[in-house]
């Protein structure tokens, strides 16, 4: 995935012809990672479907215009405000990758659903300067079915991965 998201550099280079450009949308749009485009502020410019997809599938919005416009970074911020500390590890890796310089970060984190324990992996790219952008992508790497313990919650530390 990181290597195919990587050329999007590429693909935005060659896309000043039409059909290039309606290729690259497509990739973007069809792409099984769940994606989103920031601008240099953090706000999200677009979301692919399956960012879309997972939402709803989570009980989110379907439409990608309830996250065009919002701020991913604002986003982060309320979500480690509330107690999610992996929210807060990526809002420092954004932050990172958006203040220092650093090309990309990447980490990984438990996102679990009442039927499965899912593990993904963020990983954030800055395209600038080639593109005054930053990519943010959500990929899972493993999900295996809920196991709840005693207390009705899964136990408390996840096997390493």
């Amino acid at each position: 995935m990181l290597r195919d998201l990587n050329n999007v550099r590429n693909c935005a280079r060659a896309a000043d012809d039409v059909g290039m450009r309606w290729l690259f949308l497509q990739l973007f749009a069809n792409h099984p990672a769940q994606v989103c485009l920031l601008d240099l502020d953090g706000v999200i410019r677009m979301v692919n479907r399956s960012w879309c997809s997972f939402s709803q599938s989570n009980g989110g919005d379907v439409s990608d215009e309830a996250y065009v416009g919002r701020s991913y970074v604002d986003i982060c911020h309320r979500a480690a405000e509330s107690g999610d500390e992996h929210a807060g590890q990526a809002l420092v890796a954004l932050m990172d990758v958006m203040t220092t310089g650093r090309r990309n970060a990447v980490m990984t984190y438990p996102c679990h659903a009442p039927h499965e324990r899912r593990f993904y992996r963020l990983w954030i790219e800055s395209q600038w300067p080639e593109m005054p952008a930053l990519i943010v992508a959500h990929s899972l790497i493993r999900a295996e079915p809920a196991r709840v313990g005693p207390s009705g919650s899964f136990p408390a530390e996840p096997r390493a991965l």
